[in-house]
């Protein structure tokens, strides 16, 4: 896109905050005045402004040239023309325990109205006790989308390629811009999966399917955070890691929160997955054995 008299105005149309952009202007006819307008209110009188776009948007981008022409300023009009991105997609990073499976959600922050998402993942740390079973929309953002499905698989090396499509007719019903889970990845434990070991969930390459999203400004990819999977070896509230969670877990606990004594399981301590063995944890169990409170949870860590 040319500015009027101007070409490459900008080095850079599109990306996530902080953005900074060199705007340059290579008019042939010597002007001697410049307003640039970046669309959000800010603009500048240099020649080749350098401006950082720091809060997400579409934004349109103007630059009036004063040539000493006596038919007025030379100006152009740029709509849509920066596309900064403050865009992440994340998963609750989580545990479960041997033989168990999990839903792991996934959030979008989006920025603009989504057509299509590819997402191409590898599980990476494991020695094959863990599966991939499927991937769900259901109850999410995208739950109306009208197709959810594998495009690309190597099972050998635990990498998997799933398309999401909003709409396959006129586009009107694209995944708006907001924030939340978009889908769901089930993933299953074998009986044989050892305690403590660390899967996690990273982007790939898929026999050529990447990650990325389509929109109208064009296709991109969010800051990424990896998921990762636990494997515990107690359950939350076997605070003697005996498989069972009894009132001599809940002895354990007192005794060594208020009496010094031995130290429990440091997954099995640790009941309402808050960091540390306090007294919630002890006021936890205490309400799911004698009261029937809650089940102690699989805890999950998210990063949003």
């Amino acid at each position: 896109m040319d500015l009027i008299n101007s070409a490459n105005p900008a080095t850079i149309g599109e990306g996530n905050v902080p953005l900074t952009v060199n705007f340059t202007d290579q008019s042939p006819n010597s002007p001697v005045g410049w307003d640039w307008n970046f669309g959000n209110g800010n603009g500048s009188t240099v020649q080749n402004p350098q401006y950082t776009y720091t809060e997400p948007g579409i934004y349109d981008v103007s630059l009036l040239v004063d040539e000493n022409n006596p038919l007025g300023l030379g100006e152009e009009h740029l709509k849509n023309y920066m596309w900064v991105r403050a865009d992440t997609i994340s998963m609750d990073s989580t545990e479960f325990g041997s033989g168990e499976s999990v839903a792991i959600p996934v959030y979008l922050n989006n920025s603009a109205s989504i057509s299509d998402l590819v997402f191409a993942f590898k599980l990476n740390g494991h020695d094959g006790t863990i599966d991939f079973d499927s991937i769900s929309t259901d109850g999410l953002r995208t739950e109306y989308f009208e197709s959810v499905s594998q495009i690309a698989e190597d099972t050998y090396t635990e990498m998997y390629a799933w398309r999401l499509r909003s709409d396959l007719g006129t586009g009107s019903n694209w995944l708006q811009p907001d924030t939340g889970a978009v889908f769901k990845i089930y993933l299953t434990s074998s009986p044989s999966a050892p305690a403590s070991q660390l899967v996690t969930i990273e982007t790939a390459n898929v026999s050529g399917n990447v990650s990325k999203i389509t929109t109208r400004w064009g296709d991109y990819w969010p800051v990424f955070n990896v998921g990762k999977v636990t494997i515990s070896a107690c359950q939350h509230g076997d605070a003697n890691c005996d498989g069972n969670v009894l009132v001599d877990d809940l002895v354990l606990l007192v005794n060594y929160i208020f009496k010094g004594g031995p130290a429990p399981d440091p997954t099995g301590g640790e009941v309402n997955c808050l960091p540390g063995i306090f007294v919630n944890d002890l006021t936890y169990l205490v309400n799911y054995i004698f009261k029937g409170g809650p089940t102690p949870p699989n805890c999950q860590y998210i990063f949003k």
